[in-house]
């Protein structure tokens, strides 16, 4: 699992989404972003991709 494969699964799951738009340049970048599609994130990590931080760590 990729760091896009993450960020484009969590953005489809967000209530107000109705569409992501990919931005791959290659074919590898194309098949990675297209594997988020069967990516299911838990309840968990959803939360905590969510979760605003309180500041700079």
């Amino acid at each position: 699992m990729s760091a896009s494969q993450v960020a484009l699964a969590w953005l489809a799951d967000q209530p107000a989404v109705t569409s992501v738009i990919l931005g791959a340049r290659t074919t590898d970048q194309l098949a990675d972003n297209l594997a988020a599609a069967e990516l299911r994130l838990s309840e968990g990590e959803l939360m905590r991709l969510t979760e605003v931080p309180d500041g700079p760590a």
